[in-house]
C-alpha cells in the first residue's frame, strides 16, 4: 500500500502539470489562431477598403471631368443664337466658366476658315488690335511659323483668358489634333484629342472639341453651315486633385493616362514624381479604372505604396494578452462588431450608394425624391427612389431601362441624369442635376400668358432637346408645361431644361396600347394626342409634336386647349373637336405665320403634323416673331423674380414637387386617370 501510495503521489502532481502545460499549449494555439485571423482579416479589409477607394476616385474624376464639358456645351446654342460674336461677347459668356471650373485652362473658337478667306480674317484680327496675328501652325510648346498654304484652316480667333501664344493656331496643323478635329466635325459629337505640353502650365492639357453650327433663321434647309469648333484646354492634374481628399494621397499614387494617344503622350496626370513607373511588383496594390472622355480610352490607376496595405494593431494586442484574455479579446471584438454593425444600419438608412440624402423634395405612386449630396464631390443632386413595391418587378425593371437610355442623353435643354443603381436590398434610384428655376405651368399661372417672342423661344429650346430623343428611338410621352423648367445658366436666362423622361418609350417596341390592363393613361391628358387617348397605335414622335403645340396654347392663351368637366368629355373633345385658334381664345394678336405652326401640330391625324422635332424646329425659326432677347429676359426676372419666388407651388394631379420645382421630380405609371 505504500508503494502504491507512493505511485499515485507522484502521478498526480505530473497530471496537474500536464494539464496545465496542455491548457497553455491550448490557449496559445487559439491565441496564435485568432491572431492570425485577425491579422489576415485587417489585410483583407484593407485591400477591400483600397478597391472601394479606387472606384470612388474614378467615379470622382468622371463626374468631375463631365462639369466643364456642360460649359462646353453650352457654347453650341450660344452661337447659334448670333451670327456675328465679338471678343468681348465672347468673354462675358465664358467668365464664369473660368472662374468657377480651375481645370479649364482656356476657352476658344475656331472657326473653319477657306484658304480664300485668310487674308480678310488675318486683316480683320489686325484691325481688332492684334498686329501680330495670323495663321500659324502649331508645335510641341504652341508656337510656330507662319502656316502653309492649305484648302481650309481652323485658327484660333478667340480665346480667353487671352493668350496671344493660342491666338491664329491652326488646330489641324498638328496631325493628331486634326484627326480629332475633323471627327468632331463630320460627327457632330465632343471629342477629346492626347494631351499636349503647354509653356508655363505644370501639367499636359487635353484640347477638347465641340461643333459648332449656324442656322439662318428664315432657312427651312436642314444642310447646316459649319461654323467651326469650340475648344476648351482641360488641365488634367486640378481635376484629380479636386476628385480626392488630401488625405487619400498620403500612401496612395494615382496616374492618368490616355490608352488612345501615342506612347509619348500618353501621361496626363501622375500625383507624384515617378508614381507612372511604379511596377505591381512594388506596391501593395494598384487598380486600373476605365473611363471614356470625348471618344478616347482613358485608364486611371490607383497605387497603394510599400507599407500602405498591413494590418493594425490588434493581432500584436492579442499575441500580448495571452491564453487567459482569449475569450474576453473574442468577446469584446463579437461586441465591437456587433455594435458596427448597428451603426452601419442606421447609417445605411440616410444613404444610397455614393449619395447622402438631405431631406424629402416630393413624394409619389411611384416613389420619393430627395435632395442629396454625392459622398465625395459634395455637390447638391436630385435622387429619385422607386421602392420595389412600387408597380410590381415589371415597372421597376422597366425604369431602370429607360434611365439607363435618358443617361445617353447629352443635349444642353435635356435634364441630366448623373448616375443609377440598385441597393442591396432592390431598392432603384437615379440621380440627376438638380435645378433652380420654376415651370411654365408656375410661370403661366403666376404672371400670365406669356408673349409670342418669349413662347417661340422656350419652344425652339424643346424641340431641340427633343430632336435628339427622337433621334435615339425615344419618345417623352409627357410634354406638358409642367416638365418644362425656365432656368438660368451660366449669363443665359430663360435657359430650358426638358424634365421627366419617366415616361419615355422606344419607338421600336410595338403593340403597347396607351390604356393599360387596369384602366390607367399614360401621360396628362390634357397634353394627350388623340391616338394616344383612343390606344391605337403604337407610339410616334408625333405624339410629342401634338404635346408640343399643346403647350405652345397654354402658353399663350393661360388656358388649356380643351377645358371640360370630366375625362370622358375632355377625351371627346381632343379626338373629334377642332381647337380654337389661341389669337381668338386669347383676344391677343399673334403673327400669323407661328398660330399656324401651333395649329398643325395639333391636327388630329398623326400625318397632317411636321414629320420630327427637327422639321418643327425649322418652321418655328421660319416663323416672323421678334426676337425674344437676353436684354428681355433679364428685364422680366428684375420685374418678377420676387413674385415668382414667393408664389406657392401647387403640385399637379399625378404629381408632388418641392417648393423650387427643382428636379425632374415625378411622373408616376400607372397613372390614376385625370380628373
Amino acid at each position: 500500500m505504500r508503494q502504491t501510495w507512493g505511485t499515485w503521489s507522484r502521478v498526480r502532481p505530473l497530471h496537474r502539470q500536464t494539464r496545465a502545460v496542455l491548457v497553455g499549449i491550448g490557449g496559445l494555439l487559439v491565441t496564435a489562431a485568432l491572431v492570425y485571423a485577425i491579422h489576415q482579416f485587417e489585410l483583407g479589409r484593407a485591400r477591400a477598403q483600397f478597391d472601394r477607394q479606387a472606384r470612388d476616385i474614378r467615379t470622382a474624376v468622371e463626374a468631375n471631368l463631365a462639369t466643364p464639358l456642360e460649359s462646353l456645351r453650352a457654347l453650341p446654342p450660344f452661337f447659334a443664337a448670333s451670327e456675328s460674336i465679338e471678343r468681348d461677347e465672347f468673354a462675358a459668356f465664358v467668365d464664369s466658366a473660368l472662374r468657377r471650373q480651375p481645370g479649364i485652362a482656356y476657352v476658344a473658337w475656331a472657326p473653319e476658315i477657306e484658304e480664300g478667306e485668310r487674308t480678310e480674317l488675318e486683316a480683320r484680327a489686325k484691325e481688332a488690335g492684334w498686329p501680330n496675328f495670323e495663321i500659324r501652325a502649331a508645335n510641341a510648346d504652341a508656337t510656330g511659323a507662319r502656316a502653309g498654304v492649305h484648302p481650309a484652316y481652323l485658327p484660333i480667333v478667340h480665346v480667353e483668358p487671352r493668350d496671344d501664344r493660342l491666338l491664329g493656331l491652326d488646330v489641324i496643323e498638328d496631325p493628331i489634333q486634326e484627326e480629332r478635329a475633323k471627327e468632331a466635325l463630320t460627327t457632330g459629337r465632343v471629342t477629346s484629342a492626347p494631351g499636349f505640353s503647354f509653356r508655363g502650365a505644370d501639367s499636359p492639357i487635353v484640347a477638347v472639341y465641340a461643333p459648332l453650327t449656324r442656322r439662318a433663321r428664315t432657312s427651312t434647309d436642314p444642310r447646316v453651315p459649319r461654323r467651326g469648333l469650340a475648344v476648351l484646354g482641360l488641365r488634367v492634374a486640378p481635376i484629380v486633385r479636386a476628385s480626392v481628399d488630401e488625405e487619400a494621397f498620403h500612401g496612395l499614387d494615382i496616374v492618368v493616362t490616355d490608352e488612345s494617344a501615342p506612347p509619348e503622350r500618353q501621361l496626363l496626370f501622375e500625383s507624384s514624381p515617378a508614381a507612372s513607373t511604379l511596377s505591381p511588383e512594388e506596391a501593395d496594390a494598384e487598380s486600373t479604372q476605365h473611363l471614356s472622355f470625348g471618344g478616347s480610352d482613358w485608364a486611371l490607376r490607383v497605387v497603394a505604396r510599400p507599407g500602405t496595405i498591413k494590418a493594425g494593431a490588434g493581432p500584436f494586442a492579442v499575441a500580448g494578452l495571452g491564453v487567459l484574455l482569449s475569450f474576453a479579446t473574442m468577446i469584446a471584438l463579437g461586441s465591437l462588431e456587433v455594435v458596427r454593425r448597428l451603426r452601419s444600419e442606421v447609417g445605411t438608412a440616410r444613404q444610397l450608394g455614393q449619395y447622402r440624402l438631405v431631406r424629402k423634395l416630393g413624394e409619389g405612386g411611384m416613389g420619393v425624391v430627395y435632395e442629396a449630396e454625392h459622398a465625395l464631390l459634395r455637390r447638391p443632386t436630385a435622387v429619385k427612389v422607386i421602392a420595389p413595391y412600387a408597380g410590381g418587378r415589371d415597372v421597376t425593371e422597366r425604369f431602370e431601362r429607360e434611365v439607363k437610355a435618358t443617361s445617353e442623353l447629352t443635349h444642353p435643354n435635356t435634364i441630366l441624369v448623373y448616375d443609377y443603381g440598385r441597393t442591396p436590398e432592390g431598392v432603384f434610384y437615379y440621380a440627376m442635376e438638380f435645378l433652380h428655376g420654376t415651370t411654365l405651368d408656375d410661370l403661366v399661372r403666376t404672371v400670365g400668358p406669356l408673349s409670342a417672342s418669349r413662347v417661340l423661344h422656350i419652344l425652339k429650346q424643346v424641340c431641340g432637346s427633343l430632336a435628339e430623343a427622337h433621334q435615339h428611338g425615344l419618345v417623352h410621352r409627357d410634354i406638358k408645361p409642367g416638365n418644362i423648367m425656365v432656368c438660368e445658366r451660366g449669363t443665359i436666362m430663360d435657359f430650358v431644361k426638358v424634365l421627366d423622361f419617366g415616361l419615355v418609350k422606344h419607338t421600336s417596341t410595338s403593340g403597347v396600347p396607351r390604356l393599360s390592363q387596369a384602366g390607367y393613361l399614360l401621360g396628362t391628358p390634357p397634353y394627350m394626342a388623340p391616338e394616344a387617348l383612343r390606344g391605337e397605335t403604337e407610339v410616334t414622335q408625333a405624339v410629342d409634336i401634338y404635346a408640343v403645340g399643346a403647350v405652345a396654347y397654354y402658353c399663350l392663351t393661360g388656358c388649356e386647349v380643351f377645358e371640360a368637366a370630366s375625362l370622358t368629355e375632355l377625351l371627346g373633345h381632343h379626338i373629334h373637336d377642332e381647337p380654337v385658334p389661341p389669337s381668338a381664345r386669347s383676344g391677343r394678336a399673334i403673327p400669323a405665320d407661328f398660330e399656324a405652326v401651333i395649329m398643325r401640330c395639333l391636327a388630329k391625324r398623326p400625318g397632317d403634323r411636321p414629320r420630327s422635332a427637327e422639321e418643327l424646329l425649322s418652321m418655328f425659326e421660319a416663323c416672323r416673331v421678334p426676337e425674344w432677347t437676353q436684354a428681355d429676359a433679364k428685364q422680366f426676372w428684375r420685374e418678377h423674380g420676387a413674385e415668382l419666388e414667393r408664389a406657392p407651388v401647387e403640385p399637379s394631379e399625378d404629381i408632388a414637387l418641392c417648393a423650387t420645382l427643382a428636379v425632374d421630380l415625378e411622373q408616376r405609371e400607372p397613372q390614376p386617370a385625370y380628373g
